[in-house]
């Protein structure tokens, strides 16, 4: 049951995936620079949607770009803008003056809307967020979320909701004013799959350590794949630090293997 449910889950997860795609690329700010380049290249780009396909390739590490109209430059980067390197756009849909880098997350299925002047969504997801990155994960199975970038102290407000729309009322972009997303049902349900995915991969990973008392590790024998014995790897001479033969997994846990 317990095998049967999470490929379930991974191949309902593997299935959103492959239809979401979502937007290929969401706006999430107009900065004063292209920050954090390392982890993708740079080019010259006629378009935003020139640069995105440039940058696609390379999304996984480099999960951003920034794109600057007058000199045509093309970023691919690793993290988004910081809350303060941000500047004002000229409207509420986030047009960036062509001097400015306009930012776009090519990762998450969360869709722009516009700006706000009003918390519209309301769930708190936790305390303020140092980067775009943890705001988007930790609402991942949500309809919706709103994020503010606060300058001044350098963290972005995160707000997430089920709803899958948001009314407000639109304002011009910038600092201390609140942008926001929409996901689609089968986003929001593709983020709760992972989600799940990855609780049971921890859960797995928790139930194998009280194989043993505290302090010592299940470690498997040699020769014998369904046998282990518990070693303090911290004081036994011959672990140095670890299972010589790796950690004894249970058939249970080894049906999560590779889950992220």
């Amino acid at each position: 049951m317990f095998t049967s449910k999470l490929s379930l889950l991974a191949s309902f997860a593997i299935l959103a995936s492959t239809t979401l795609q979502a937007a290929a690329y969401s706006y999430v700010g107009c900065a004063d620079s292209s920050q954090g380049s390392a982890g993708g290249g740079s080019t010259t780009a006629a378009s935003v949607a020139a640069c995105a396909a440039y940058c696609q390739p390379t999304a996984a590490s480099a999960p951003f770009f920034y794109y600057r109209a007058d000199a045509s430059i093309c970023t691919c980067s690793n993290v988004s803008p910081t809350p303060s390197s941000y500047v004002p756009a000229q409207d509420s849909q986030g047009t960036c003056s062509t001097s400015s880098y306009a930012a776009y997350s090519i990762s998450t299925t969360f869709e722009f809307q516009g700006c706000d002047s009003n918390m519209v969504t309301d769930e708190n997801p936790g305390d303020n967020f140092a980067s775009l990155e943890q705001c988007f994960a930790a609402c991942a199975d949500k309809g919706s979320v709103m994020i503010n970038p606060y300058a001044f102290d350098d963290v972005f407000g995160c707000r997430c909701n089920s709803a899958y729309t948001i009314d407000g009322s639109a304002t011009t972009c910038g600092i201390y004013t609140w942008y926001t997303y929409v996901h689609t049902p089968a986003a929001a349900a593709s983020g709760l799959a992972r989600r799940n995915l990855r609780m049971r991969a921890e859960q797995a990973r928790l139930a194998r350590q009280t194989f043993c008392p505290h302090g010592a590790k299940a470690c498997s024998v040699e020769g014998s794949p369904d046998t282990y014995e518990c070693v303090d790897v911290g004081t036994e001479l011959e672990s140095c630090g670890g299972c010589v033969h790796g950690e004894f997994q249970s058939t249970a846990a080894n049906s999560t293997a590779g889950v992220e």
